[in-house]
């Protein structure tokens, strides 16, 4: 479950008796009332899903070593970006089945293999498929026009060191900084500028923007 009203169920096959085995999952979107068509996407089971907004998530699976010491045991994770729809495979590294994965936050997520393994991933934004161009692309500022504080809303809390400068209408700087934030908002405090036209500029990696922003009592 990722909140009251959007649902991801994950399952499949357990038997490992034959070569008809699959994982898939189905999605509700309006609290269980309904379901999307299942959508079969891996080779084997799916027994753990967790996801840390409403649109990323991760689940995990694949074949067991018990069944008459099999020898094509692997463990599996698949990561989405649509809220459960699709899966993509990610390389997890581990071969034995993973039975569950607990994610923390969008920089870290533990995954439990079935021989007592734990593994500890650390899961940056560039393997989740974002692309630090679109995040920025996706910050908006508020309220505009301002009075003593600007918000910064981030589409996604950030793993890595957001870089803002501020400029005034002469090409002043009027203040730096570089923030590591967990959180989607980020509140400038603007007391002591002066009333009018200010250009915050922000930096992710190598992508830039900037937006204009005016102050006014």
């Amino acid at each position: 479950m990722i909140d009251q009203n959007n649902i991801v169920i994950v399952g499949g096959t357990d038997t490992q008796l034959t070569s008809i085995e699959y994982g898939k999952s189905t999605v509700s979107n309006d609290g269980g009332l309904t379901w999307s068509t299942p959508n079969q996407f891996a080779p084997h089971d799916i027994v753990g899903v967790d996801f840390y907004n409403n649109q990323i998530g991760y689940c995990v699976g694949g074949i067991n070593s018990v069944w008459f010491f099999n020898p094509n045991a692997v463990g599996s994770l698949w990561q989405t970006s649509d809220g459960g729809y699709n899966w993509t495979l990610v390389d997890s590294s581990y071969s034995d089945l993973l039975s569950d994965i607990q994610v923390v936050n969008d920089s870290l997520a533990f995954a439990v293999g079935f021989d007592g393994t734990i593994l500890k991933n650390a899961i940056h934004y560039t393997s989740l498929g974002l692309n630090p161009n679109d995040i920025i692309q996706n910050i908006s500022i508020f309220p505009n026009p301002f009075n003593s504080n600007l918000t910064i809303q981030l589409p996604y809390s950030q793993p890595k060191a957001i870089e803002i400068n501020v400029f005034d209408i002469t090409g002043r700087v009027i203040t730096q900084e570089a923030l590591n934030s967990t959180n989607q908002k980020i509140v400038l405090n603007s007391e002591t500028w002066s009333d009018g036209v200010y250009f915050i500029q922000m930096k992710l990696s190598n992508s830039i923007i900037v937006k204009k922003a005016i102050k006014q009592k």
